[in-house]
């Protein structure tokens, strides 16, 4: 997937509700779109209007962090996608230990240097940050037709098995990473979120993806 035209493809599907017609109150206006240059836009102006002074501080690293280290991409979406390969590839610390910058800049992503920095005041909002980004990888799942393919791009794959592609992902991310990875504290901030948007944007494949989890992984069918 190509992260520097994520921008264009969210925009192309118009898969984010255009905020200035409808009456979100703060902070719901900055979490319901996805477009960064939006989001600063209505993070900015809370900011004017003196709104939640101490965690929209925080929000402007987090927006800084995700969005302003290299143009046009997503730092934090980024990590998740590598994220994906250290679960299903790298999987062991024997193997990960190779790759211990790449660790360090998921970590950096994923922003859990906050947490550090300002405690427990930082770990809603980064569960929130971390909601809205599997949010926004769940739908360009949704609408990506190489992520709907069949091998060889072959025909596309039922709703339903695209659905359990996802979940599949979800359980890799949240728990099949190696240990250097899941068991640093903050990583359950990720877990918790990662599950949370899953089971609510996709009710009726919830039960598919805690049976993975009360299973290590299994399937309900392969069981």
């Amino acid at each position: 997937m190509d992260l520097t035209k994520i921008k264009e493809k969210q925009i192309k599907q118009n898969i984010e509700p255009e905020i200035e017609e409808v009456n979100w109150e703060w902070p719901d206006a900055y979490y319901a779109v996805t477009d960064s240059m939006k989001r600063k836009k209505e993070l900015e102006k809370a900011i004017k209007k003196g709104l939640e002074p101490t965690e929209n501080e925080i929000r402007m690293k987090m927006w800084n962090q995700r969005y302003g280290v290299k143009q046009g991409v997503d730092q934090m979406l980024a990590a998740w996608i590598n994220l994906l390969y250290f679960a299903n590839v790298v999987k062991t610390d024997r193997k990960a230990r190779w790759h211990k910058r790449e660790i360090k800049e998921i970590f950096s992503a994923l922003q859990f240097d906050l947490v550090k920095e300002y405690g427990d005041a930082a770990k809603e909002l980064l569960y929130l940050e971390i909601y809205h980004m599997v949010d926004f990888y769940i739908e360009i799942c949704k609408n990506d037709k190489k992520y709907n393919s069949m091998i060889m791009g072959l025909g596309t794959i039922s709703k339903e098995k695209a659905t359990e592609k996802m979940a599949k992902e979800i359980y890799a991310v949240c728990y099949e990473v190696p240990p250097m990875i899941s068991s640093v504290p903050e990583y359950d901030l990720v877990r918790r979120a990662a599950v949370d948007c899953f089971s609510i944007k996709m009710p009726s494949y919830e039960n598919v993806l805690l049976h993975m989890i009360d299973n290590e992984g299994v399937m309900p069918a392969e069981k």
